[in-house]
Parts: structure tokens; sequence; C-alpha cells
């Protein structure tokens, strides 16, 4: 399983905007991705947001990258952050 996490901020004014985004692309890969596991939380009342998400395999990860679900979040992220998300893969303690 590979797993990671997303950081981002976006600026005040896209908030609505992002938050919006958001849940509808959490859906689309519910919907279109049964076996990937996929969380969006807003971290704090600002504007701080983290996406965890963890896929069975690397080529489950590759069609979730070029979903068209996927690429309109990219769209909507890109000119709405401070800066560019940040990702970072997590690696299981044993």
């Amino acid at each position: 399983m590979i797993r990671k996490i997303v950081q981002y901020q976006v600026k005040k004014e896209k908030l609505n905007d992002v938050i919006q985004a958001v849940r509808e692309f959490v859906e689309a890969v519910q919907d279109q991705e049964p076996e990937t596991v996929y969380t969006a939380y807003r971290a704090g009342p600002g504007w701080d947001f983290v996406h965890f998400m963890a896929f069975p395999d690397e080529e489950a990860e590759i069609l979730h990258q070029s979903a068209p679900y996927t690429l309109k979040l990219t769209d909507i992220l890109s000119p709405a952050c401070e800066q560019e998300p940040v990702y970072t893969e997590l690696f299981v303690i044993q």
C-alpha cells in the first residue's frame, strides 16, 4: 500500500471555493476508486488543509493522478494556494 499526505494553505478569499471543490473531489474518488482511501481535512479554523491518501498499488496511484477529477482539483487549487502543495510519502513503522 502506498500512503501519502498532501498539505497546503489557500488564500483566504478562495476558502469556500476550495472547500466545495475538495468535497466534490473526495466524492469522485470514493465513487471511482473504491480501493483507494482518501480523506481530506481542514487543519484548524484557518486556511490550512491536509489530505491523507492510501493507494493499493502504484498502478492505482498513477490512475488517480491522471483522473479527470484529480486534474480538475489541481486546476482549482493551483491559483488558490499560497504556495505549491507539499506531498509526503508515509511509511509504516513496524
